[in-house]
């Protein structure tokens, strides 16, 4: 099959769409599929490149950095020239943006006989006061692509709950499929160096570092470790970018525990899965996720997790050594919880079918675009 992608960012970037695209792009293309990832350029890349077997489209547009929700402006001109050389039979549109509107009008209005599915990846989180303000505007738009769509993906059951009440998607029209996991997370030697364990706590966060995340709650559960449990020795690693970076820099500097933070950027997927067997507890203790693959590597690796019980992230307090903990979370409390979990040596597993590998999710999108081309 020819199977055309779209992204409204960057894919071979950080970031939980970016990675779904990503692994879907590898996996589809190793699968025999001829797969373009057509997107934005936010960041100025090359026009055009190969990547995994894939090939990425780059349509940079100078005003997709300034207006709300990525709206690019130069997709319908470009499908317009390049759809039929692209002959997809499906196109599949990720993400909650107007770029994926402009996406999905474009190959509307020029070939109605195409399929196209949708990945809203949506966690319902309305962020700032501007992005509040423009929801109620954009599900109505929303709600309008799904009527357009021939199939809606949701990655959660939390999520497929809000676009079926949200968006008014009717059940036959949509399907839940969890993010997959690269094999390499599952890999590493369970067994841990005891006296190594019992000099330091090592605690990790991964992720966009954006207020959603919540990462100061974490950092005020580094404080309550350091200053009232006197685990003098803890540490938190955290491994992301972001534009809320600077403020948790100053508030580690405020809570004294700027010392006990290490903090580093991208990372080759090795050197992951290095942090993740070094860690004794991953936190992610965000206000919203439409799924959290971090989660799943971590769980994956044999790494306990606390989360917060809520979206998509309760379903994985059901996975054994993962531990679920009240929003907004108590750092006292969630302190507790790491020290119960590192002195009663919690162990992760076994792990439902729910944690599996990107090659069986290749699959499971590759039965509905069979599905879908035959409608």
């Amino acid at each position: 099959m020819n199977i055309l992608l779209t992204n409204y960012l960057e894919t071979l970037s950080p970031g939980g769409i970016n990675k779904v695209v990503a692994e879907l792009g590898k996996h589809l293309s190793e699968n025999g599929h001829a797969v373009t990832i057509l997107q934005g350029n936010p960041q100025r890349r090359p026009t055009e490149e190969t990547h995994n077997g894939f090939k990425i489209v780059r349509k940079g547009s100078p005003i997709e950095r300034y207006l709300t929700y990525f709206f690019n402006g130069r997709l319908y001109v470009y499908l317009e020239k390049h759809l039929k050389e692209l002959d997809p039979n499906v196109v599949h549109i990720h993400g909650h943006t107007l770029f994926s509107a402009e996406a999905l009008y474009a190959v509307r209005r020029l070939d109605r006989s195409i399929p196209i599915v949708i990945n809203y990846h949506v966690d319902a989180f309305s962020g700032t006061v501007g992005r509040r303000y423009f929801w109620s505007a954009y599900t109505k738009i929303a709600q309008n692509m799904a009527k357009a769509a021939t199939h809606i993906v949701a990655v959660s059951n939390f999520e497929a709950d809000y676009v079926s009440k949200v968006f008014n998607v009717r059940s036959d029209k949509l399907s839940v499929i969890p993010n997959g996991v690269d094999p390499v997370f599952c890999k590493r030697s369970l067994t841990r160096d005891k006296s190594q364990q019992e000099k330091t706590l090592n605690l990790l966060f991964v992720g966009y570092l954006i207020k959603r995340k919540n990462v100061q709650a974490i950092l005020h559960t580094l404080y309550e470790l350091i200053h009232t449990f006197g685990t003098k020795k803890a540490r938190l690693t955290i491994v992301g970018v972001g534009p809320h970076k600077a403020d948790l820099l100053h508030l580690a500097e405020e809570l004294g525990i700027a010392e006990n933070i290490t903090w580093k950027e991208q990372l080759h997927m090795q050197d992951l899965v290095f942090e993740f067997s070094e860690a004794d507890v991953f936190l992610l203790l965000s206000k919203s996720e439409a799924y959290g693959i971090t989660v799943a590597e971590a769980l994956s690796a044999g790494t306990p997790c606390i989360v917060t019980c809520t979206t998509a992230l309760r379903q994985f307090t059901k996975e054994p050594g993962c531990f679920g903990v009240e929003v907004p979370p108590d750092p006292n409390r969630v302190a507790q919880l790491v020290l119960h979990i590192c002195e009663n040596e919690i162990k992760v597993g076994p792990l439902s079918n729910k944690i599996r590998s990107w090659e069986q999710v290749a699959h499971d999108y590759e039965a509905v675009y069979q599905r879908v081309s035959k409608q």
